[in-house]
This record gives structure tokens, C-alpha cells and sequence, in this order.
């Protein structure tokens, strides 16, 4: 993906004057990749760590964060609809959409198995 792997944003001012708040969110995000590398049932870190991708912009981590959650808990419909919509503002290829409608499906599945697979 390559430089796809950043959102856009399109103040270019807004860019500069948040290296240093990026930095802090980088570094945050390496410690709580190493949290989870120890212990993947951390679930509010798979939380923050979500997030902090998000805030970035980094599609390719903030993606790898999503999956990595969904594997190790069932997503709230929160979570679910958040990466949905993010998904879904990314989307302009049919591969892609494609790929929000898999992510549609997980979603349901994930719902109906936390309270049918009981």
C-alpha cells in the first residue's frame, strides 16, 4: 500500500503542528504493541492501540489493530460500525468495497455468535 497507508488530511498546517503529537502517539503505540506482544487478552489496550492508529492515520496498522482485537475478543457493535465507517471512507476500488462488505458480514457474525454461542 505503500504511501496509501496514511490518510490525508487537508490542512496542511494542521500537519506540521502535530509532529510532536504524533511522536508522543508513535511512542505510545510501540509501548502498547509490546503490552499486547506479552499478553494478547489486554482488552482495553487493544482499545487505545486502535485508536491511536486511527488518529494517525495509519490505515495499514490501524487495520492490523482491528484484526488483531477481532481475534482475541468479539467486537462490540461499536467497534464493528467505527472500523466499518472507516473502512467505508477508504473505499473506492470494488475490491475494496468488497472488502467492507466482508467486514459487514464478520460483523454480524461476531454479534450472533456472542449471544446464540453461549
Amino acid at each position: 500500500m505503500g504511501d496509501n497507508d496514511k490518510m490525508v488530511t487537508s490542512d496542511d498546517d494542521e500537519l506540521s503542528s502535530s509532529d510532536g503529537e504524533d511522536k508522543e502517539l508513535e511512542d505510545r503505540a510501540t509501548a502498547l504493541e509490546g503490552e499486547l506482544a506479552n499478553n494478547k487478552y489486554l482488552y482495553e489496550v487493544h482499545l487505545e492501540v486502535v485508536e491511536i492508529y486511527r488518529k494517525l492515520g495509519d490505515i495499514k496498522s490501524m487495520r492490523e489493530a482491528y484484526n488483531r482485537f477481532s481475534e482475541y475478543f468479539p467486537l462490540t457493535s461499536t467497534i464493528w460500525l467505527a472500523w466499518i465507517k472507516d473502512e467505508v471512507k477508504l473505499a473506492t476500488s470494488s475490491s475494496e468495497k468488497k472488502h467492507v462488505l466482508t467486514l459487514f458480514e464478520r460483523a454480524v457474525k461476531d454479534y450472533l455468535c456472542k449471544y446464540l454461542c453461549k
